[in-house]
C-alpha cells in the first residue's frame, strides 16, 4: 500500500496510451503490441471502471512474487535483507503500465511455482500446471520472449513426469509446446480478438537492410521504398546507427524518410531483406552483433542521463487518460535516489546478464553433482531462461536505450535469493548446504 500510493496513479508512456485507446477508445486490436495488456487492462476496466486498475493489479503482483521469494528465507539470513533490498529497488517496475512489466509479474510467480513444485510430490502436478499457464499467458503478453520461454517449458516437462522420457523426446515435447503456445496465440489475436495487421517487423526488418547497405556500399531496398518522396540515401546512410532507428522511423520534424508499412509494403521489404541477408550474411551478423553491444551497454551512443532507465511519474498532459501527476517532496527524492545509480552499471544489461551467467554456473554445477534432483535443475533453467533471453535480442532488438527490455532478468537475478539463501521444503528433503 505505501508503495502504490507512492507511485500513484502509476506512469504511462506513450505506448501505454496506445494501448488505452484499445481499451477505452477505438476498441479495436492491432498487433504491434500484441493483444495479451489491452485485454487484460479491458477486463480490469470492465470489472471496476477505474484506469488505474491495471497499475493497482501490478503492484499487487509484485509485492506478491517478493513475498514468494522471501518466505523462504529466514529473517535473520543477510540473504533475507538482500532480497528485501533488491525488492525495494525494483518498485519502479511494475509502477510502469507496460507489457514489459505485466509480463515478468506472471513469470516470476510463475517461476516461483516452479520452485515449490520441484519439492512437493503431493501438489506438484497442480503447482506446476498453474506454473505453465502463466507462462503462457505471459508469452501471449510479450511474444519476444519465446527464447526465454523454452527452458521453463522443459522444466515444466519434467515436474510433470517427463523424467522417464529419454532427453530428445523432452526436447521434442518443449518444441511442441512452443508451437502449440504460438499458435494458439496467433488463433486467440487474430481470428478470435480480430486484431489487424501492424507490421511491427516491418521495422526490425528496415534496420537491416540498411545497416547492410552501409557495410556494402549497395542500396539495398525495394523499389516501393526508394520511390518514397521522403526517401533520401545519402542523409539515411549519415543518420544510421546499428543500434537502433526510432528516431529514424519516427524523425522529431514529422517527415519520415521511409513509408509507413501496409500489406504490400511489408511483403516487398521482406524479399529485400532476405535477398540482403543471403548476399551479405557476414555484413547482416556484423550490423546485428554492433547493435548488440549497444544494447548491452558495452558501448554508448548517449551520455549518462539521457537513457531511459527508470521511468516514473511519465503521464502527458494531453493524454487521453483521465491522470493527474502530483509531485510531492518525496516523489522528487525518489526520482533523485534512482537518477544517482545512472553513473553505476545496475541500469546495464550486460551487468544482469552476467549475473544470469553466475547463477546458471552455480545452480548448473549443484545440479550436476546431484543428477535427479529437479530443485537445483529447476533453478538453473530459470538463470538460463535470463541468458537466452537477453541473447535472443541480438536478433530483434529495438533499441539501446530503454531499460524495460530488461526487467525480466532483473527477476532472474531475485531469484538468485531463494536459490543461494533460502531452505529447502517439503517432507523428505535435506536442507540446501
Amino acid at each position: 500500500m505505501w508503495t502504490m500510493s507512492i507511485f500513484l496513479p502509476g506512469s504511462y508512456s506513450i505506448d501505454s496510451y496506445n494501448q488505452w485507446y484499445e481499451v477505452n477508445g477505438t476498441r479495436v486490436y492491432d498487433d504491434w503490441y500484441g493483444t495479451g495488456l489491452v485485454a487484460t487492462w479491458k477486463w480490469l476496466w470492465a470489472l471496476t471502471g477505474n484506469y488505474m486498475c491495471l497499475y493497482v493489479a501490478q503492484t499487487f503482483a509484485y509485492w506478491t512474487f517478493v513475498t514468494m521469494f522471501l518466505w523462504r528465507v529466514d529473517i535473520k539470513n543477510i540473504g533475507y535483507w538482500i532480497g528485501l533490498g533488491l525488492g525495494i529497488f525494483g518498485c519502479f517496475i511494475p509502477q510502469y503500465v507496460m507489457r514489459d512489466s505485466l509480463c515478468v509479474l506472471a513469470w516470476g510467480i510463475a517461476a516461483m511455482l516452479l520452485v515449490r513444485a520441484s519439492e512437493s510430490e503431493k501438489h506438484r502436478r497442480s503447482l506446476t500446471m498453474m506454473g505453465l499457464i502463466l507462462l503462457a499467458y505471459g508469452l501471449w503478453v510479450r511474444i519476444n520472449m519465446l527464447a526465454a520461454f523454452m527452458p521453463l517449458v522443459y522444466i515444466g516437462i519434467l515436474l510433470l513426469g517427463g523424467q522417464r522420457l529419454a532427453v530428445w523426446k523432452r526436447l521434442a515435447l518443449v518444441a511442441g509446446a512452443c508451437i502449440v503456445v504460438f499458435l494458439g496465440i496467433h488463433i486467440v489475436t487474430y481470428k478470435i480478438q480480430k486484431a489487424y495487421h501492424a507490421y511491427p517487423e516491418y521495422k526490425l526488418k528496415l534496420l537491416d537492410v540498411t545497416g547492410i547497405s552501409k557495410l556494402s556500399g549497395e542500396n539495398l531496398f525495394p523499389p516501393e521504398i526508394t520511390s518514397f518522396h521522403g526517401f533520401h540515401l545519402d542523409t539515411l546512410m549519415m543518420k544510421y546507427t546499428p543500434a537502433g532507428v526510432d528516431d529514424i522511423y519516427w524523425p522529431e520534424n514529422g517527415r519520415p524518410i521511409w513509408p509507413y508499412p501496409n500489406d504490400s509494403l511489408n511483403k516487398s521489404l521482406t524479399h529485400a531483406w532476405v535477398s540482403a541477408i543471403r548476399r551479405h550474411p557476414f555484413y547482416y551478423l556484423e550490423n546485428r552483433l554492433t547493435g548488440f553491444i549497444y544494447y548491452l551497454h558495452i558501448k554508448r551512443r548517449f551520455p549518462i542521463g539521457q537513457y531511459w532507465n527508470v521511468v516514473m511519474f511519465w503521464i502527458h498532459p494531453d493524454g487521453p487518460l483521465p491522470a493527474k501527476l502530483e509531485n510531492s517532496p518525496l516523489k522528487d527524492k525518489l526520482g533523485k535516489a534512482y537518477g544517482a545509480f545512472d553513473k553505476t552499471c545496475l541500469y546495464d544489461p550486460w551487468f544482469w546478464l552476467l549475473l544470469n551467467f553466475i547463477g546458471l554456473g552455480i545452480f548448473g554445477y549443484r545440479s550436476f553433482k546431484r543428477p535427479g534432483d529437479l530443485y537445483w535443475l529447476t533453478l538453473a533453467c530459470i538463470q538460463l531462461s535470463g541468458v537466452l533471453f537477453i541473447l535472443s535480442q541480438a536478433l530483434i532488438y529495438q533499441h539501446d536505450r530503454d531499460f524495460r527490455y530488461t526487467y525480466w532478468n532483473i527477476f532472474v537475478v531475485f531469484l538468485l535469493i531463494p536459490g543461494l539463501y533460502g531452505k529447502r521444503q517439503g517432507a523428505g528433503v535435506s536442507p540446501a548446504p
